[in-house]
C-alpha cells in the first residue's frame, strides 16, 4: 500500500531476498523470479521506493561513481592556484627588480655628489635625482610598479640624496 513506511518495505524486501530459497521451499512460484537482479521497469506494478532503495542498496554513491572526476578537478584546481600563485610572485619580483634599478641609480648619484664642490656639479645630481624620481612615476602610473613599501624607500631614498644636494648647493653658493 502507498501507505507502508519506505524502511519496512526496504525490510520486507530485505527478508525476502535473505529467505528466498526457504521461501521458494514452500511457495516455488512465488520465489521463481525473486532475484536482484531484475529490471525494475518490467514489473507490471510500480516498485516502492523502499523495495527500490533495497534493490538499489549496492550501487555506488553519486560520489562514489564520481570520485574520478572530482579528484580531477581538486588537482586541475591545485595545479592552476599553484600556477597563479608562482606568476603574482614572479611578477611581483619583477617589479621590485625593477625597482633595485633605480636604486642603484640614486646611490650612484650620490656617490657622485661626494667631494664635489662645484654649483653646476651638484645642480645635475640633483637634476638627475629628479629624473629617476619623474620616471619611476611614469612607471607607477604605468602600473609596471607597485605603490608598496619597496616605492615608499626609494623615495625615501632619493628625497635624502635631494636633501643632501641641496645643503651641498648651500656651502657650494656660500663659498
Amino acid at each position: 500500500p502507498p501507505s507502508l513506511d519506505d524502511d519496512a518495505a526496504y525490510a520486507i524486501a530485505e527478508q525476502l531476498v535473505a529467505n528466498a530459497q526457504a521461501l521458494s521451499n514452500y511457495y516455488p512460484l512465488l520465489t521463481q523470479e525473486l532475484h536482484t537482479a531484475f529490471d525494475p521497469g518490467m514489473l507490471a506494478l510500480p516498485l516502492h521506493p523502499g523495495a527500490r532503495r533495497f534493490i538499489n542498496r549496492d550501487e555506488p554513491s553519486f560520489f562514489e561513481e564520481n570520485t574520478d572526476i572530482f579528484a580531477l578537478s581538486f588537482t586541475l584546481f591545485a595545479a592552476l592556484t599553484s600556477a597563479l600563485i608562482a606568476l603574482y610572485r614572479a611578477r611581483k619580483q619583477r617589479k621590485k627588480d625593477r625597482v633595485d634599478v633605480y636604486y642603484r641609480q640614486i646611490i650612484d648619484l650620490r656617490k657622485r655628489m661626494e667631494g664635489r664642490t662645484s654649483l653646476e656639479e651638484l645642480q645635475a645630481v640633483a637634476a638627475g635625482v629628479r629624473e629617476v624620481q619623474e620616471e619611476v612615476f611614469g612607471l607607477l602610473i604605468d602600473e609596471r610598479l607597485n605603490a608598496d613599501d619597496t616605492l615608499t624607500l626609494f623615495l625615501d631614498l632619493s628625497n635624502q640624496v635631494l636633501k643632501e644636494c641641496e645643503g651641498e648647493e648651500q656651502v657650494a653658493a656660500a663659498q
